[in-house]
């Protein structure tokens, strides 16, 4: 157990180190360019660049609890299917299964608050919400 443990920190840790410049910098990467503006072929920043850093950043934040939650979920799917018997095995798989599904849902219903707040209380013809336009 403890082996599998020490595996499991030194992947986060590898993925830690790869992904962390990426999202600092604001660098291309999986999520996206961070900042669109104030580059020399990019028009100087201004209070709507800002609201769209934080849409990008919210996003890529997104898409990171989905990576992170796929991953545990498909570990707590193999802590099940390898229990063999083991009841204590079994209720730690399930628990976490329950744990995570709980949690990515909770940010879910953030974001779906945070969008629809945005929306409802910036006025979409002269600014740009938190996520973008309203369709």
């Amino acid at each position: 157990m403890k082996r599998s443990k020490t595996h499991i920190i030194a992947t986060l840790l590898l993925i830690a180190i790869f992904v962390t410049p990426q999202i600092i910098f604001a660098a291309d990467s999986v999520f996206g360019n961070f900042i669109q503006c104030g580059n020399v072929d990019q028009h100087a920043c201004g209070y709507n660049d800002l609201i769209i850093l934080f849409k990008n950043v919210i996003n890529g934040l997104i898409e990171l609890a989905t990576i992170i939650t796929t991953g545990v979920l498909a570990y707590a799917g193999f802590t099940l299917i390898t229990s063999g018997g083991d009841e204590g095995a079994y209720k730690k798989g399930v628990e976490m299964l329950k744990k995570t599904v709980w949690g990515y849902f909770w940010v879910l219903v953030a974001w779906t608050l945070v969008y629809t707040i945005t929306s409802v209380l910036l006025n979409p013809a002269t600014t740009t919400t938190l996520l973008g336009k309203p369709n």
